[in-house]
């Protein structure tokens, strides 16, 4: 009975040491995923912008507020593939009322949409029919009800984030720029990334109407175990460009308008964004934690006492055995 007993329990033990290394590195990053369905609003805001004040006839130093609310379509998303939908208004405000996003507000300078499916645990936009819970459907990216393919990261960099550049998506370009590593700094009490992408003079479109050349130093700070954003910062300026479109030798329509400020400044998340996400990034740390460190470590444990306790037990004497 002991002999049984003991090659059982060898049996038990063998198996948990060779779970435990599968646990660390292929359990967990299938378990640890971006969330089908978050729904949050994160707040930005830049104080002494420049912006070309139509109404006045010239560019006016104004405060804005940007209200941020992303939501998942958890029907189109499954195990692999999540899929966000974003809503982005920047609106003037001077006295400092923080309006959000009201429709026909009259305060609002850009509205932003953006609809984006990427890879749940790289973080990098996916495209085709990778969507709906057997992923064979459309995902139907798009920027403004346009469809846009993504290329890159968008909402989230990957699991344990490199000290490398990545390509990152900008919605108002709507194409991928480099971000490039910078640096390791603190944010929210932990441990982050540095990132800063620049874009450059890309053809845009200013408050929907006006073309104009966009740039932007884009700054992140991200939580490198789990990928999370937990800081954004943005340098934007837009001057327009006078002529009838972005498209390349378009005709010059209003030269009196060509090289004039039209959004000038840096913005930044609140206090309270940050605080989102570093909540965020701490529950993803504590699940993580649990599936590469104590579970792998207690199978690791309990594999060697099962193994070892097999063994003694199996190279006992048998109850009754007599010596001839």
């Amino acid at each position: 009975m002991k002999r049984s007993v003991g090659l059982v329990m060898f049996g038990l033990g063998v198996l948990l040491l060779v779970m435990a290394p599968v646990l660390k590195f292929w359990a967990a990053p299938k378990l640890v995923r971006a969330p089908l369905d978050i729904n949050v609003t994160l707040k930005a805001a830049g104080d002494n912008f420049q912006y070309l004040d139509a109404a006045a006839g010239r560019v006016v130093p104004i405060t804005v507020d940007i209200t941020r609310h992303i939501r998942g379509d958890v029907a189109a998303g499954n195990g692999d593939v999540a899929v966000y939908d974003e809503t982005l208004c920047l609106t003037r405000d001077d006295n400092n009322q923080h309006p959000g996003c009201l429709r026909n507000d009259k305060r609002i300078i850009a509205n932003y949409q953006d609809r984006i499916a990427f890879d749940r645990v790289t973080g990098y936009a996916v495209q085709g029919k990778k969507c709906g819970p057997e992923g064979n459907q459309e995902c139907n990216a798009s920027v403004d009800g346009e469809p846009t393919p993504h290329e890159g990261l968008g909402y989230k960099f990957p699991m344990h984030t490199q000290k490398k550049d990545y390509l990152y998506f900008d919605t108002v370009s709507k194409k991928a720029w480099p971000m490039k590593f910078k640096q390791v700094a603190k944010k929210q009490g932990l441990d982050v990334y540095v990132f800063e992408q620049t874009i450059t003079d890309a053809p845009a479109m200013t408050s929907g109407v006006f073309p104009s050349l966009y740039s932007n130093v884009r700054t992140l700070w991200v939580e490198p175990t789990t990928g999370v954003i937990i800081h954004g910062q943005e340098q934007i300026d837009q001057r327009l460009t006078g002529l009838a479109s972005t498209e390349p030798g378009a005709e010059m329509r209003d030269p009196a308008l060509a090289g004039k400020t039209a959004l000038k400044g840096t913005l930044a998340f609140t206090e309270g964004a940050d605080k989102i996400q570093a909540k965020l990034a701490n529950d993803g740390l504590s699940s993580i934690k649990a599936i590469e460190l104590y579970l792998p470590l207690g199978a690791l444990i309990l594999g060697l006492i099962l193994t070892v306790g097999g063994l003694v037990l199996a190279r006992s004497p048998q109850q009754g055995a007599h010596r001839p």
